[in-house]
């Protein structure tokens, strides 16, 4: 959950080179830092990515990373906000 309660989450739909993700705005570097993603394109301006996979990877993998990434930076992001009001 974020600081307003609202469930975070983060979802991925696979193609064979490209993942579409939609997750809480500001998360494209955060995507970008996953092995096996090449490039991310901010398709609506908030919350729609693409990111193009290295055909190297396997993109499901890929697309498993990147959410476990963004939900890890949510939870890290969360407990600092949390650590400044204490």
């Amino acid at each position: 959950m974020d600081e307003n309660g609202k469930k975070a989450d983060v979802m991925t739909e696979c193609g064979i080179d490209m993942i579409d993700v939609w997750a809480d705005n500001g998360m494209k570097t955060t995507i970008e830092t996953v092995p096996g993603v090449v490039y991310v394109v901010d398709t609506s301006g908030t919350t729609h990515y693409q990111a193009l996979v290295d055909h190297r990877y396997d993109a499901q993998v890929v697309a498993k990373n990147i959410e476990l990434a963004i939900l890890l930076k949510i939870a890290i992001l969360l407990k600092m906000k949390r650590s400044q009001h204490l």
